[in-house]
């Protein structure tokens, strides 16, 4: 009996802190991976801006 109850007591909560622990990474992993493709196309933009004015100043 005495194992039988910390079993019932410990069962739920670690899965309900787990369950929490996995929405909140997931919600953290999309926050960064959506950050890190806003940087990239920053990065990107950046990179054809100043492309285009090189380009620009030699035809003209």
């Amino acid at each position: 009996m005495k194992r039988a109850l910390p079993i019932k007591g410990w069962l739920p909560s670690p899965q309900s802190k787990e369950d929490k622990m996995s929405s909140t990474f997931k919600r953290s992993s999309h926050i960064v991976a959506y950050g890190d493709f806003l940087f990239r196309a920053s990065i990107l933009a950046s990179f054809a801006v100043i492309i285009s004015l090189i380009l620009r100043g030699w035809l003209w």
